[in-house]
């Protein structure tokens, strides 16, 4: 990548769009809790179902949208610290993947925990059924208590559920934690070959890719990828369409968010596999993406609690909400049978709410400790680099 200015490095800085992409983040996460929420508490949606509650099935229906919107996001930022590390010579890979593993585990971990406590009591302590025999939406009921095994805790710590071993216990939302855990090798691995040649750490990519193609990993790259194609997209453009009027700018972002609507919602009428309907999906997602960065598209003030939460508790939320989750359904199906009622609806959205201050305390307990653990680490570790 071309050195660039000091002045245009400035230019470069969208700094309320950034505020932008933490409320994007946190209403990702929101919504992969609600869609949790509403979907187990409920039975499955029926023919005679009315419009009303179509529409508030429709709404819980976005889960898989949003986690792929979390694989772009992830790979605008990932793009930017690697690529940036490597154009200010600063590249070293002990440093970086301090900064990757510090950030996964200091939440995945304690999730790990929490969540396996969480399951055994409901499993085997009070032997709640819906542990026993969980299913969801047209999926094959299963046992949960079988996926509480020792080598499915280290593989999730590893990074391999979904690949080798199931994700631990009830906590299925950690299936995405191995994708982005993956992707945070295979893009430094595959620059550092175009760049310096660095075969071996290219080799290893080239390898796991293919191990792992039969899983979702390797294909959902492409979808990560398109994350990496808006920073280099606008680094190239630069800062200058910020000097539009904010008029024309916001104009220009809403057709882009016009754009990121339609793609929602082709993949609802038009059938195809998980991976076509996450690469259209993220496209129209990296679409709206570009013109946030570039427009430089702000927030309104009373949207910023939610960036703030965005930017210090999405992940933690999105981590630990699904074993808390079903422990507090397990708990109330012992007083009441949920059907699609209204009770059912205020029942879901108080819980949602319930979680997200869950989601917030942990944060509080654990990624909040992130720069204090990375530097703990780092003051341990000399630089080092595995490039070549």
């Amino acid at each position: 990548m071309t050195s660039i200015t000091a002045s245009r490095r400035v230019d470069l800085v969208p700094t309320r769009a950034f505020e932008t992409i933490d409320l994007i983040r946190f209403l990702a996460a929101a919504q992969v809790t609600w869609s949790h929420v509403w979907l187990v508490i409920t039975p499955n949606l029926t023919p005679e179902m009315g419009p009303l509650w179509r529409a508030v099935f429709l709404t819980a229906s976005f889960g898989q949208d949003a986690v792929r919107i979390f694989f772009v996001i992830s790979g605008y930022w990932i793009t930017r610290s690697v690529l940036r590390r490597i154009a200010a010579d600063r590249w070293s890979w002990s440093s970086y993947l301090t900064d990757r593993l510090t950030r996964l585990w200091i939440v995945a971990v304690p999730a790990l925990l929490l969540g396996g406590l969480l399951d055994i009591l409901g499993r085997y302590v009070f032997d709640f059924s819906i542990y026993s025999n969980y299913a969801i939406l047209d999926e094959a009921p299963i046992d949960l208590g079988e996926r509480l095994t020792v080598p499915a805790f280290l593989g999730n710590i590893a990074f391999l559920q979904n690949i080798f071993y199931d994700t631990f216990g009830s906590n299925f939302p950690l299936w995405s934690l191995a994708n982005e855990f993956w992707y945070y090798l295979w893009f430094p691995a595959l620059i550092l070959l175009l760049r310096q040649r660095a075969v071996i750490p290219g080799l290893m990519a080239f390898i796991t890719f293919i191990l792992f193609f039969d899983s979702n990993v390797s294909g959902a790259f492409g979808i990560w990828l398109i994350g990496s194609a808006v920073y280099v997209f606008t680094e190239f453009v630069g800062g200058q369409l910020r000097q539009l009027p904010m008029v024309t700018r916001y104009g220009l972002g809403g057709l882009a968010g016009l754009v990121f609507l339609s793609a929602l919602g082709f993949t609802r009428v038009v059938e195809s596999s998980w991976l076509m309907d996450g690469l259209v999906v993220g496209a129209g997602f990296g679409v709206f993406l570009c013109a946030v960065i570039l427009f430089d598209l702000g927030i309104p003030a009373l949207a910023r609690p939610g960036a703030v939460y965005g930017a210090g508790a999405s992940y933690s939320l999105y981590v630990c909400h699904f074993p808390a989750m079903l422990m507090a359904i397990a708990i109330l199906q012992q007083f009441s049978t949920f059907g699609v009622n209204l009770t059912t609806l205020f029942v879901a959205l108080s819980l949602t709410l319930v979680l997200f201050g869950v989601g917030w305390g942990f944060s509080r307990m654990t990624e909040n400790h992130t720069a204090f653990l990375r530097s703990k680490i780092a003051g341990r570790l000399r630089p080092t680099s595995l490039s070549t």
